[in-house]
């Protein structure tokens, strides 16, 4: 049986699969943080749900040092962050640094209210499948 930390690790690279050969480039790993945001923001407000990515940004840099630390303390301005740096790169490197960063992020949430909350969150966030006009409209 999968350790919680390997279902979490699943949930991830299931949420970051694409969305079809038609789709914008990123649009299925910016579907993947806007869900898990929505979700968190509700719990943690948008200021926490910033604070944990930008730790998580600062713990994934040494390997990725191209990604920024957000400056605003709102998710659209650290999504539109992130989508200027993957958009920066080959689409190979950006993808796995968007992996790094999600799973940078999902364990810290993770040490911080455990991990079986953790995975029901994710579940939740990512229960259902990307939808274009979900994505379209950033959410």
């Amino acid at each position: 049986m999968a350790s919680t930390a390997e279902l979490r690790q699943q949930l991830i690279l299931a949420a970051l699969r694409g969305s079809g050969d038609d789709a914008p480039k990123f649009d299925n790993e910016l579907w993947a943080w806007r869900r898990l945001a929505r979700q968190l923001t509700e719990i943690i407000g948008d200021a926490g749900f910033c604070a944990l990515y930008g730790r998580s940004v600062k713990l994934t840099a040494p390997e990725f040092p191209w990604l920024a630390m957000p400056s605003a303390p709102r998710v659209e301005g650290v999504l539109r962050r992130l989508l200027d740096d993957l958009g920066g790169v080959d689409t190979s490197l950006a993808s796995k640094a968007n992996h790094a960063l999600l799973q940078t992020y999902t364990g810290l949430l993770s040490a911080l209210i455990g991990e079986a909350l953790t995975l029901q969150i994710l579940k939740s966030a990512w229960e259902a499948k990307p939808d274009k006009n979900l994505m379209e409209n950033g959410k």
